[in-house]
């Protein structure tokens, strides 16, 4: 069963639409989310008004990673992560083959 390219990404944009929405949402709406814009606008300010700043920054990179990642997972249906049928990251676990061997480092105290 073949999937239409245009179905895919219609999907894919509803979803980022959706995303977005509940983003905005969620920054506006929130505590956790008018937090992050008051560490975002001033950070000594916040602080004073008693948000803890590292619980902020740590929110604020899970959110953005899982974002990146929800983005990840949608661009991989328009560029598939194999190069010519392997896959990219087995690439990386592949041993180290050197061409020539490597020379051992000089002693201290002589050769």
């Amino acid at each position: 069963m073949t999937v239409n390219n245009r179905w895919v990404q219609l999907v894919a944009s509803l979803i980022a639409m959706i995303m977005i929405a509940v983003f905005a949402v969620f920054l506006q709406r929130t505590r956790m989310g008018r937090a992050m814009r008051a560490v975002s606008q001033d950070e000594t300010g916040a602080q004073m008004a008693g948000i803890d700043l590292n619980r902020i920054f740590v929110l604020t990179m899970g959110l953005s990673c899982a974002l990146a990642a929800l983005a990840g997972a949608a661009a991989l249906r328009f560029a598939p992560a194999t190069r010519r049928g392997v896959p990219i990251g087995a690439v990386f676990l592949q041993p180290v083959r050197f061409r020539r061997p490597v020379p051992a480092a000089p002693r201290p105290g002589g050769p």
